[in-house]
């Protein structure tokens, strides 16, 4: 190969690169956004996305708590641009998810971090500070009241 040929061959390269990096760039969930979050059953989770793709899909995919593989929870259609999506989480014997955006075709994709499902969410507890401690202090009040009934 010609070095003509090979410098021709890897600007044509670059310029494929540059156009996947930047529909990937332009692609992505903005929350959840820390790995490790907790959700629990029954909660509304709004996902915050930007993505360009055409006609693009809302992905749920978790591990399953035992076994191998990974499970589709949920597909669903959204609107290309900067959007939300809320999904009530209904999850049973999964350990972590994701969320995930795809394009129709469900090829590539963008994930989000990495979080926990917690199962039940626990019972709340709360509590109240005790009373203030008395003083031990007691407050007399005498009253005199003397009449003059005359002599």
């Amino acid at each position: 190969m010609s070095h003509a040929t090979r410098i021709r061959s890897f600007a044509g390269f670059l310029s494929i690169a540059s156009l996947l990096g930047a529909a990937v760039a332009d692609n992505k969930i903005t929350y959840p956004d820390k790995d490790g979050m907790t959700f629990y059953q029954g909660d509304s989770v709004t996902i915050k996305y930007v993505t360009d793709y055409a006609s693009p899909k809302l992905h749920l995919f978790c591990y399953p708590k035992t076994g191998d593989g990974v499970l589709d929870k949920l597909e669903t259609s959204i609107a290309t641009g900067t959007g939300s999506q809320t999904v009530t989480i209904d999850l049973s014997g999964v350990g972590g998810c994701w969320f995930n955006i795809q394009t129709s075709e469900n090829i590539w994709g963008v994930n989000s971090p990495i979080w926990t499902f917690g199962g039940s969410r626990p019972i709340q507890q709360t509590t109240t500070p005790p009373p203030p401690a008395a003083t031990g202090q007691t407050t007399a009040v005498v009253i005199s009241n003397t009449m003059n009934l005359g002599t």
